[in-house]
């Protein structure tokens, strides 16, 4: 999907903290995955390297970051799109809580056998399977961490205040998140910026199951707004 994009922009592929096998060996807490921090993060790359005309593009986690980088209003964001995200989780403490010790207890122990676990529940493609399988386990060491962070949030006033064109991409096959979205976009406030639509033949991971269909998706929308 890269190459594609580079054509007509310059294109910068962002690491969340710490998501890298560099980073193995460092020690953490749940604390330094807040979603607020992982937004201070990219803005600082984002100052250091003097950007500031944005499409940003995020996925899962990566969305919700995105999210709040368009909310500190510090760069000119031109489009927000966000595909394999939900804007609201609301998950009791004690159950978040669980779900950080299941997963450091299972990557510690039984680690490909999760990874493959969680990665077959997010796409049936093969190929995609196996990208993701040697991507998360370059990043295993946070999950626990960045799990504890992102089962209780609500981004919901963002975009009912959101004053940048937004675009929120369902994949069709990501059943787990259109199940958290399906409520969420019935009682989503009015707002003209925000564009909702479902995209066919894609799991939660478009970008690797049909990047084709997703730089479509982005650039027909980017399109109607910049160059009719």
């Amino acid at each position: 999907m890269v190459p594609a994009f580079k054509s007509q922009f310059n294109v910068l592929n962002i690491t969340l903290f710490a998501h890298d096998e560099r980073f193995k060996n460092d020690h953490f807490s749940n604390d330094m995955f807040e979603l607020y921090k992982l937004k201070e993060d990219v803005i600082q790359r984002f100052q250091t390297l003097n950007l500031n005309d944005l499409v940003l593009v995020g996925n899962s986690v990566g969305g919700l970051v995105a999210i709040d980088v368009v909310a500190s209003h510090k760069f000119n964001v031109q489009l927000l799109v966000t595909f394999g995200t939900t804007l609201k989780l609301d998950y009791p403490l004690h159950v978040v809580n669980l779900i950080s010790k299941i997963d450091y207890f299972m990557l510690v122990h039984f680690n490909d056998y999760y990874l493959k676990l969680m990665v077959n529940a997010s796409t049936k493609n093969k190929n995609t399977s196996h990208q993701m399988f040697t991507i998360m386990n370059k990043s295993a060491h946070v999950a626990p961490y960045i799990r504890s962070q992102i089962e209780k949030y609500d981004k919901l006033d963002i975009v009912k205040n959101m004053q940048v064109p937004y675009l929120i991409l369902l994949d069709k096959h990501d059943k787990s998140i259109n199940k958290s979205m399906g409520k969420i976009i019935k009682n989503l406030p009015s707002n003209k910026q925000v564009y909702v639509k479902l995209v066919e033949d894609a799991d939660h991971f478009m970008n690797l199951d049909n990047p084709a269909v997703l730089y479509h998706q982005i650039m027909e929308h980017y399109d109607m707004l910049y160059n009719q």
